[in-house]
């Protein structure tokens, strides 16, 4: 992914926020602190399709390398949330997964995403989880409103 998609940023915000281009500036964008990266836009947790309980510890990049298209792949409080980043400046949710620990452990945020060809393995520590394996190709069809992925 190329370095000013790096300015992806996660917060624990209630409300949303949108931001222009902000370059990075004395160790800060926009009260972020940055080095070397410009803020090209901000999702807060709620518009991440994220419940009542603003978390995530994992933020994974994969391009298409068939159609050039820019993801993040965003671990979050009760699963993992896919964010079409082709346009920086207007990032998109496109789908969410959701967890695959049951129910009463779902509030487990720890979670590990790698991607290799065009597949991502996610993993957490939340019990029974196990490893979850999506095709990443799904990800070309969404024109629309955010879907619910299955592993």
């Amino acid at each position: 992914m190329r370095a000013l998609l790096l300015g992806f940023v996660l917060a624990a915000t209630s409300a949303p926020v949108v931001f222009g281009q902000t370059p990075c500036s004395r160790g800060t964008a926009d009260g972020y602190a940055c080095d070397q990266v410009t803020l090209m836009a901000h999702l807060d947790f709620e518009e991440l399709g994220v419940p009542a309980t603003p978390r995530g510890n994992d933020i994974w990049g994969w391009t298409d390398p068939e159609t050039g298209r820019e993801y993040a792949l965003v671990g979050t409080w009760d699963g993992v949330s896919y964010v079409d980043l082709t346009t920086p400046t207007a990032p998109r949710l496109v789908g969410v997964l959701p967890s695959a620990a049951p129910l009463a452990d779902r509030g487990n945020n720890w979670r590990d995403i790698k991607t290799r060809g065009f597949f991502a393995f996610i993993v957490s520590e939340a019990l029974d989880h196990g490893m979850q394996v999506v095709d990443l190709r799904r990800l070309r069809a969404i024109t629309g409103a955010p879907v619910t992925f299955s592993a």
